[in-house]
């Protein structure tokens, strides 16, 4: 059996004495779970950034550079959100970087 700290035992103890001496699952009334996945990137932004024009002209930069052009246009995103984005539209993107 595990053992569990003090702490975790007593507020367990309180939440089960508060809901009446029952059980409840708490993540029955999860409702992050029903709402679906929500993205930062919707409407004109995504098209922008998958218009095949775009993705051509930025095929050098990398995600940060990327990132830097979208806060010129008042989008502002982390480049993980970028990465995510890009992966979740199946676009793939190559940054050669040379070596001196």
């Amino acid at each position: 059996m595990a053992k569990l700290p003090p702490s975790t035992c007593y507020y367990a103890l309180q939440r089960y004495t508060r809901d009446g001496f029952k059980f409840v699952d708490r993540r029955r009334n999860n409702f992050f779970k029903t709402w679906g996945p929500r993205t930062k990137l919707k409407g004109p932004v995504a098209e922008y950034l998958l218009n095949h024009k775009v993705l051509t002209a930025w095929a050098g930069f990398s995600l940060v550079k990327r990132v830097h052009e979208l806060a010129k246009l008042d989008v502002d995103i982390r480049p993980d959100t970028l990465a995510q984005f890009y992966k979740r539209n199946k676009v793939r993107y190559v940054v050669c970087k040379y070596q001196y």
